[in-house]
């Protein structure tokens, strides 16, 4: 199956949208997706039961990562980000 570049950079980028913890639903994905400037007809292509389970998934991790607080002060209960 042979999937054209426009198609692969909209799954990439749903995925990463999906792992960096904004969004919160599969709907939250593809809202970002249209703001991007994707068509409806394009991101009909993630309407598909097992991509839908495959974003739900990464939500779902992403959301369960705790996040970092970035500080100077280490003793005031954060921790410093890394590079």
């Amino acid at each position: 199956m042979e999937v054209e570049t426009g198609n692969l950079e909209l799954l990439e980028q749903a995925f990463a949208y999906a792992r960096n913890g904004k969004a919160h639903s599969v709907n939250d994905v593809r809202r970002y997706l249209a703001e991007q400037g994707y068509r409806m007809i394009e991101l009909a292509q993630i309407s598909d039961r097992a991509l839908n389970q495959q974003l739900l998934a990464e939500l779902k991790k992403a959301s369960s990562q705790p996040a970092l607080v970035s500080t100077s002060d280490p003793e005031e209960g954060g921790a410093r980000a890394s590079d």
